[in-house]
């Protein structure tokens, strides 16, 4: 398992390392590695964005700014003259926030743009969405997840994948979903399915759901 930490486009991983902070900023002793770095050096985390200083009270509390990558590799034999199956199987992270920048008025900002063109949001979702929003009475009570998934690495094979299918679950009926594809179809009251066949991925996959409490 190798890990890595950027910031702005730039590995910094040999300058945390260094200073003995852990890239896994959910660490549980993150917190007091960053407090016995040298003052000098954690004050240029600081400055320099790739900390945020969240003291309040007179307590020292570090948010770490980078973006964390985590690769696994192993090694793999392979017999002459034979045919081997390959599985790998995993569970993607998941992101999220209470309540989000998805409301009317906040539709005018950069950042729902971007979250716009990130997870395809078109008209009638966002109709679905207001439409949702009124049982609540408009009050900022819907919950957001962000799951990525990696799709480029299929481009990296020697063909196209032959047979590709991807099924999105959002989980209950109500609740919204959105991402990229083209000729998604329906095919439970929560799951879309997508085929393709001979398919080279040109971009990742990246999901949003959108759920309101009971």
């Amino acid at each position: 398992m190798v890990e890595q930490a950027f910031f702005k486009g730039k590995d910094v991983t040999a300058r945390l390392s260094a200073l003995k902070i852990p890239l896994n900023y959910r660490a549980t002793k993150f917190d007091e590695a960053v407090k016995k770095a040298p003052k000098a050096e954690r004050d240029k985390l600081v400055a320099e964005g790739l900390l945020r200083d969240d003291s309040a009270e007179g307590a020292h509390f570090y948010t770490a700014q980078w973006s964390l990558r985590t690769s696994v590799t192993r090694m793999q034999t392979f017999p002459a003259k034979a045919s081997v199956v390959v599985e790998h199987e995993y569970v993607p992270l998941l992101g999220g926030s209470v309540g989000g920048g998805l409301t009317a008025s906040q539709r005018q900002n950069d950042w729902f743009k971007n979250k716009q063109r990130k997870y395809c949001i078109d008209k009638e979702w966002i109709a679905s969405f207001d439409k949702r929003m009124q049982k609540t009475g408009n009050r900022d009570t819907y919950g957001e997840i962000w799951l990525g998934y990696v799709l480029t690495t299929g481009a990296n094979w020697k063909g196209p994948i032959g047979d590709f299918r991807l099924v999105v679950d959002k989980g209950a009926p109500d609740t919204l979903v959105s991402f990229c594809a083209e000729g998604v179809k329906k095919i439970s009251p929560t799951q879309f399915e997508v085929r393709y066949k001979d398919f080279t991925p040109k971009k990742d996959l990246d999901i949003l759901i959108v759920q309101w409490p009971l």
